[in-house]
């Protein structure tokens, strides 16, 4: 009951700019930064598993790639049209079967510098149909560039990438549990959350970061991170630092 007063309380005074903005179909705020929700723990859990072998992928033909993975009971599934069939719809998806172009794009990189988007043909736009044996994407001519996601991609025949201009990449917002930290806790978990995000090269599989026999923090130290990605990772830490500043001060 409490929760539903203070709720109801909060909305008992509306200015008029509000609701005339509200009418009007005006945003609630404005910015100049456009953020991109990132589930990044499914990414992780994905990398586990298909390092652990319980999800292998393996070319069916050289230009087809099929993934085989043992059945999750707890795995939600979002299901989506694809013409006229049902397909589920998954964002990891959306990496692992990424158009040639992107091929070596890190995962971090590919979802600031991307989009997916529903393809309509036009005249004025020139989709790419990207295969892994194409050496070339070739010269298109027209105002938009679309590329295809690779065979295996429930989506490929309705949807496409585009690249997002330079100057409006995406920020991406974190979501879920709090990210690991590289000072305190398990360095394994860090090595691996940093290695999903910031790969050079990027991924199909876990099996690209690493092999059975090593481990995260290995792989890590020897990985060499480009200068952007360093500083992404500091600013990671940032806000456990403030924190850490905080409880110390008020000690």
């Amino acid at each position: 009951i409490t929760k539903a007063v203070n709720a109801l309380s909060a909305k008992m005074e509306i200015g008029a700019p509000m609701v005339c903005s509200y009418l009007l179909g005006f945003p609630d705020h404005y910015t100049n930064i456009s953020f991109k929700k990132f589930y990044w723990t499914a990414y992780v859990k994905y990398i586990e598993s298909t390092c652990s072998g319980s999800m292998t992928v393996t070319p069916a033909s050289a230009n087809d790639v099929v993934v085989d993975r043992a059945p999750d009971a707890n795995e939600r599934v979002v299901i989506g049209r694809s013409g006229s069939e049902l397909v589920p719809l998954n964002k990891i998806n959306d990496y692992v079967y990424r158009p040639v172009r992107y091929e070596h794009y890190s995962l971090y990189d590919y979802l600031i510098q991307t989009d997916v988007v529903k393809h309509r043909r036009s005249r004025s736009a020139t989709t790419i149909d990207d295969t892994p044996d194409d050496g070339d994407d070739g010269d298109a001519v027209g105002d938009d560039i679309y590329h295809s996601f690779l065979p295996g991609h429930p989506l490929r025949h309705t949807h496409v990438v585009v690249d997002v201009d330079r100057a409006k990449q995406y920020v991406l917002h974190f979501l879920g549990k709090p990210l690991p930290r590289h000072d305190k806790g398990d360095r394994e978990s860090y090595c691996q959350s940093m290695l999903t995000f910031f790969n050079p090269g990027g991924w199909h599989t876990g099996s690209d970061l690493k092999t059975v026999e090593q481990n995260w923090e290995s792989v890590f130290n020897q990985t060499v991170f480009s200068t952007d990605h360093v500083r992404v990772m500091a600013n990671m830490n940032v806000l456990y630092e403030c924190r850490d500043a905080r409880d110390d001060f008020a000690a």
